[in-house]
């Protein structure tokens, strides 16, 4: 995850049409709105986190494991 940046001009071609890495990266995408969202006191935070949650649920939905997601390298 270290080089994953939110700003990504080419993520399109990174994720092509993976429907599992397009859903990782909106999660990816979410995960940084919601962080930078809190870090600033904003009142939209919890926007944010409902959008994870609702993420989440298409992440278990699909069956895709996004686990490593959180993992430092």
């Amino acid at each position: 995850m270290s080089d994953w940046k939110w700003h990504d001009p080419e993520w399109r071609e990174r994720v092509g049409a993976d429907a599992e890495a397009t859903t990782r990266e909106a999660l990816r995408r979410a995960v940084d709105l919601r962080d930078t969202l809190a870090e600033t006191g904003s009142n939209q935070t919890a926007r944010a986190l409902f959008l994870v949650d609702v993420l989440n649920h298409l992440v278990q939905l699909q069956g895709f494991d996004t686990a490593d997601l959180w993992e430092r390298t």
